[in-house]
């Protein structure tokens, strides 16, 4: 997978992806394309990761060296402090390369940004694979989350999300909704997904339901 904490290689993703769509559509901004959908991104599947500038970043940041202590980000006797700095700081780099540099682009030209991250639905899933997804939805001007499957959404999921939309005082919540919910879905189950969505605060369901026929 890419590396979204490398500086470059989003700049390229930029002038390759987004600004090809401003040459040809930009007319079309604000207006009839209203906005731009990322969907889960991420660092790594269940890893530690890494990116240049690491070591000398985590040492001006909490006044030490990773290099000696390393080794303790994957223990469990009484290394919490060093796992948490350097995720911690993973997150920080991560929302600044990534999220935050898509956000300020999609304000610069009059486009919303939504979207979702991936593996959101528990603590766990996120920090091996985000870090930390709340600082990334600040930067969304609809935060977003995917509802997968015929049942319903983790209350982490859902809170995470509203809570930063209400922080940051975004009127909308988007939830990517009836994924892989299968063929044998009723309307009566979507609809108690929808309504229990609502109640946790996301106003607007994106429909991810091709596959259903009525």
């Amino acid at each position: 997978y890419v590396d979204l904490m490398n500086d470059e290689a989003v700049r390229y993703f930029f002038e390759t992806t987004y600004e090809k769509y401003r040459e040809s559509l930009g007319d079309l901004f604000g207006k009839e394309i209203c906005g731009i959908f990322t969907d889960e991104p991420q660092l790594s599947n269940f890893g530690y990761p890494v990116y240049d500038g690491l070591f000398s970043d985590f040492e001006e940041e909490y006044g030490y060296s990773l290099k000696p202590v390393l080794y303790r980000i994957d223990r469990r006797d009484g290394s919490d402090a060093v796992r948490y700095d350097y995720r911690r700081l993973i997150a920080k780099k991560y929302t600044e390369t990534y999220a935050g540099k898509l956000g300020a682009w999609c304000r610069e030209n009059d486009l919303v940004f939504t979207g979702h991250m991936a593996a959101e639905d528990g603590l766990y899933f996120q920090i091996q694979t985000q870090a930390d997804v709340m600082p990334s939805y600040l930067s969304f001007t609809v935060p977003g989350i995917d509802v997968l499957g015929n049942r319903l959404p983790t209350l982490t999921l859902l809170k995470q999300v509203s809570s930063v939309a209400e922080q940051s005082g975004e009127k909308d919540v988007l939830a990517e909704t009836f994924g892989a919910s299968g063929h044998g879905a009723t309307p009566r189950e979507l609809l108690n997904i929808r309504f229990y969505e609502a109640m946790y605060g996301v106003s607007t369901a994106c429909i991810h339901l091709s596959a259903y026929s009525l």
